[in-house]
């Protein structure tokens, strides 16, 4: 009996230490410290290693690790073709979205070969859905490799504020590999903006019940003195 004990918490422990929880969902860390300033300018634009603008996650390009992505201080137009590149960027208007950052695919001719951003972590365990907003071209979701069909159907071409939801219930409190695939053929922009858990706050009902069950205690043990 012993034995097993030390044993669940030896096991408790490497899990504890090896899973994490998602982290950097909403791209609101990027270290600009690593990214030069514009000659004769104190503003930062330019390319910087990906664990620095895009800490927590990993990206692939055709099955290709990314090391380098960009920080660009200005918002990249939706009608930009130019080269391909991946950058992060301050989003200007942050009544709508929430945080300041926003991430972006662009395209100039079409390729068969697409991003993948991933991330392996813990759903919470309250967690229902999992909300994500965009504009451009949608994304592709996947949870260790599953695709998950959205609630409602995304258009082809998303307008400026645009958001999907998932179920991922029968995700709840698992580690599991998060991707967001663009759409192939991989043509345009792709713009994602917040990643988001939602857990559904605990309804008065379920509140008045609890306090029902405190009050039902305390009346009961009074009786018993």
């Amino acid at each position: 009996m012993k034995t097993l004990l030390i044993i669940g918490l030896i096991s408790f422990f490497v899990l504890s230490v090896v899973s994490k929880d998602f982290v950097n969902l909403g791209f609101e860390n990027p270290d600009l410290s690593a990214v030069a300033p514009e000659p004769g300018t104190v503003v930062p634009r330019g390319f910087a290693p990906i664990d620095k603008l895009l800490p927590g996650w990993s990206l692939e390009y055709g099955g290709r690790p990314v090391t380098e992505i960009a920080y660009e201080p200005g918002l990249v137009p939706l009608n930009y073709f130019g080269p391909e590149i991946l950058t992060i960027f301050p989003y200007l208007d942050n009544r709508v979205f929430q945080g300041t950052y926003s991430l972006t695919w662009q395209e100039s001719s079409p390729s068969l070969e697409g991003y993948v951003l991933h991330q392996r972590g813990i759903i919470p365990l309250e967690a229902k859905e999992l909300i994500y907003s965009y504009s451009g071209l949608h994304f592709q979701l996947k949870i260790n490799g599953d695709v998950l069909t959205p609630k409602v159907p995304p258009p082809f071409f998303g307008s400026s504020f645009t958001l999907l939801a998932f179920d991922i219930s029968r995700y709840s409190g698992q580690e599991v590999e998060l991707a967001f695939e663009t759409a192939l053929p991989n043509l345009g922009g792709h713009i994602i903006h917040d990643i988001t858990f939602s857990i559904p706050e605990p309804s008065t009902c379920a509140i008045l019940g609890l306090w029902f069950i405190w009050l039902g205690g305390r009346i009961w043990s009074r009786s018993k003195r």
